[in-house]
């Protein structure tokens, strides 16, 4: 959230011709939402320029650009306009409130920097001059969370819904014409924030019943407040809730439909309850708001393998491998894609480029062991070594089961797929492979 610096007309002196003109421009500098941030911008640095603005206002100019800056992205650009705010602030003397808001909106710059240290010293210094506006305690609790310091973050949290809303008339954006109409304290924004805050608190001290409670406090204060909705859905996914973390994912998707990791996580989801079709239509949404998501890329693929489809699913992992450092597990699934394609030719091509990927690798993962499995390396007593968890345990079956059919041995190969489809995790992409091939299996032998 960004305050709003207003100019101050007040003891002005000499012509008006003098110092008008630089005041209409600081004025228009407020209004980023009407008339667009490049023409803002255009209009602060106009009366920057002009050498007729009081200090006060000259720190506004400052202030506002900065905050259009930021909207826009240029972190550094803003960082430097708020620092030439926090010089003019302290040679006029400025109020504390005014020098409130300004350390408190460079705090934000530096936290969106993750310059963490720097952030929590210039929000202490914000609390210090003004400590009654919540949303600084939710802006250092923030700090807090991504510090990992549960309990801190969990104080500040508790204090912000103690603390004052800002008025709505205040936000950066609406112009200096706007911010003149009656204030509207409503605390919605405020108190939704702060209980989501508490969530993830609570998510950090592995207390997920709290965290749920907090979570369900936001979003009935706020019910498309988009962190809570997506907070609830993953714990939801945690116990296995996967339709209710649907309809969570769902309405935060509703409020913000250009979120790629929405779409995925929402895919994993429709995945873990077997719906397929659905899962991949989330994880095509996702790539087509933002083709590099490897993730959902990758996850493109292992359907596409479960499905039979292995020359798409070997275009998919060849497009992820082409952003990455080489990875085993990432090999290990192109490979088996290429294996079992029904192009001759790549079947055969398919383990010389494995051979030849392996090289590239220097981590001593457990996928790496499978791939040294695979060229001929090691035997499978390798993939089954003591301390395993049960996820790996599924992985390696999956790898091994793939490593019989790709030798002519099915039946062996089935055997494996239905223990993993059966036992393993539903969350596991190695289970919705097993799964979807099991299921072609079926059909052909009817």
């Amino acid at each position: 959230m960004l305050f709003l610096r207003l100019l101050f007309v007040a003891g002005l002196a000499g012509p008006a011709a003098a110092w008008a003109q630089p005041l209409v421009w600081l004025d228009k500098c407020t209004n980023g939402s009407f008339m667009g941030l490049d023409l803002a911008i255009d209009y602060c640095t106009r009366a920057i320029k002009s050498g007729e603005l009081s200090n006060r206002n000259l720190g506004t100019a400052y202030h506002n650009r900065a905050m259009a800056y930021f909207k826009q992205g240029r972190l550094d650009l803003a960082l430097r306009d708020y620092d030439e705010t926090v010089r003019l602030d302290e040679i006029k003397g400025e109020p504390p409130h005014l020098r409130a808001i300004t350390f408190f909106s460079r705090a934000n710059i530096k936290m969106a920097k993750r310059d963490y240290d720097g952030a929590l010293a210039d929000f202490d210094e914000s609390i210090r001059y003004d400590p009654r506006p919540g949303s600084t305690y939710v802006g250092r609790g923030q700090v807090w969370l991504a510090k990992r310091d549960a309990d801190r973050a969990l104080a500040d949290f508790s204090s912000a819904l103690k603390g004052d809303a800002q008025a709505s008339t205040d936000k950066f954006g609406g112009g200096s014409v706007y911010s003149r109409r009656p204030k509207n304290f409503d605390r919605t924004d405020l108190d939704s924030s702060a209980y989501a805050g508490r969530g993830f608190a609570y998510v950090l001290k592995n207390d997920r019943t709290a965290a749920m409670v907090e979570f369900g406090e936001a979003i009935r204060i706020k019910p498309n407040y988009v962190p809570a909705l997506k907070g609830r859905a993953q714990l939801a996914e945690l116990r296995s809730d996967y339709a209710a973390a649907i309809a969570d994912y769902t309405a935060a998707l509703h409020e913000n439909p250009r979120d790629a990791a929405g779409y995925y996580s929402r895919g994993r989801a429709w995945a873990a309850l077997g719906e397929y079709a659905k899962s991949a239509l989330d994880f095509d949404a996702a790539l087509q708001v933002e083709p590099q998501h490897h993730a959902a890329r990758m996850s493109r693929g292992f359907i596409a393998i479960g499905e039979g489809r292995y020359d798409d699913a070997a275009e998919q992992f060849a497009r992820v491998q082409q952003g990455v450092q080489p990875r085993a597990y990432l090999l290990l699934w192109k490979h088996v894609a290429q294996a079992r394609s029904a192009d001759g030719q790549k079947r055969g091509e398919a383990r010389d480029e494995l051979a030849r990927n392996s090289v590239k690798l220097v981590e001593q993962s457990m996928h790496a062991q499978i791939v040294a499995f695979y060229l001929g390396r090691s035997d499978d007593s390798a993939l089954r070594k003591p301390g395993r968890n049960a996820a790996e345990g599924c992985e390696a079956d999956y790898f091994l089961a793939q490593h019989h059919l790709i030798g002519g041995d099915k039946v062996r190969g089935a055997e494996l797929l239905a223990a993993i489809a059966r036992q393993c995790p539903a969350t596991l992409q190695e289970t919705w492979a097993a799964r979807l091939e099991l299921k072609r299996l079926e059909g052909s032998v009817r």
